[in-house]
């Protein structure tokens, strides 16, 4: 019974930033780098940034990934992304990285070659407490 009771109230305080969905509570974050094959100045001009940023933008969308931040630099992509705790973190690095290099090879004239990457999964309170 005093189980019951104690997780009744922890749950009573919300948590600030968490998303609160019917089945879970998360507020976890991925910081997604990607760098081009051989650090190739793919994303040289500002409208290959904003077509990338747009694509993963699109991507995200039809994903359930939100955005929280993003920075397309000339030979890589900054993206610090949050979603659900049912998407398992693989398939939203292969949604975002597939799409987005499919879509950009197929829109533009210019390829990508191939991607590499780096995951870091960000604790909320040491991340955001020095912005």
């Amino acid at each position: 019974m005093t189980i019951t009771i104690a997780v009744f109230l922890m749950t009573k305080e919300k948590i600030q930033d968490a998303v609160y969905t019917r089945r879970y509570i998360y507020n976890f974050h991925y910081h997604l780098i990607w760098v081009t094959k051989y650090r190739h100045q793919t994303f040289s001009t500002k409208k290959l940034v904003d077509e990338m940023k747009d694509i993963l933008r699109m991507v995200a969308k039809d994903n359930e990934i939100v955005i929280e931040k993003m920075e397309v630099m000339p030979d890589y992509v900054h993206v610090l992304i949050s979603f659900p705790p049912s998407k398992a973190p693989t398939s939203a690095i292969k949604a975002l990285k597939g799409r987005s290099a499919f879509i950009f090879s197929r829109n533009s004239t210019i390829t990508i070659l191939g991607w590499s990457f780096m995951v870091s999964q960000l604790l909320y309170e040491y991340a955001w407490q020095y912005e």
